[in-house]
């Protein structure tokens, strides 16, 4: 439904409520108006918790932005090379350390018009570029040890934060060599933009 352009992310978490509600009710009937008060306890306590590390990570993000610390290494990254592959090298690993500190929202939108100017600069392609920052932050959000994601997940499926980083390793390692591979061979994250174009 979200990817035919039905509903947007939050009004299908609505529709997924509504449809695990008819099927506890209806369905396997076991849903009973005495559950509700136990559902809606468990629901404040992982919206808070939630809300608790994304408050954190913005709060965080705003020091960072008052220090003008993502321009001054912007400009260190200018400084340093004016080849793209080395370039992207850099700004991946600063991608990554800014992504386990800042939600990647609060993180695209401080660090996109600082470094999609630079990459441009460098004639690297801004769909790639995109691509790359938003992988990047994600690959950031998920690994140990300070990946926000991974406390979030933790919290919500009521697992150690080394259980849950330990399980998933392996697929950090798949986003790692997606990462790489996008960087090195443009042409994976342009072939559908230029197909569409064509």
């Amino acid at each position: 439904m979200i990817r035919n352009g039905v509903v947007t992310p939050t009004e299908a978490g609505a529709v997924a409520v509504l449809y695990s509600i008819f099927v506890g009710v209806v369905l396997h009937r076991e849903l009973k108006w005495s559950h509700v008060p136990e559902i809606i306890r468990e629901t404040l306590h992982t919206t808070a918790i939630v809300m608790l590390i994304i408050c954190a990570a913005s709060t965080f993000g705003y020091y960072l932005t008052w220090e003008r610390l993502p321009t001054a290494a912007a400009t260190a990254l200018v400084a340093m090379t004016s080849n793209p592959y080395v370039m992207l090298l850099f700004v991946n690993v600063l991608l990554l350390l800014v992504g386990m500190a800042i939600e990647g929202s609060a993180a695209l939108i401080l660090l996109t018009p600082i470094l999609a100017p630079v990459a441009i600069k460098l004639g690297i392609d801004p769909i790639q570029f995109g691509i790359i920052m938003v992988l990047n932050l994600t690959l950031g959000g998920v690994t140990p040890p300070v990946g926000t994601l991974s406390f979030t997940t933790s919290s919500v499926l009521r697992a150690s934060f080394i259980e849950t980083a330990r399980e998933s390793l392996p697929l950090l390692a798949a986003m790692l060599a997606v990462l790489t591979l996008l960087c090195v061979v443009p042409s994976l994250s342009l072939a559908l933009p230029n197909l569409l174009m064509k």
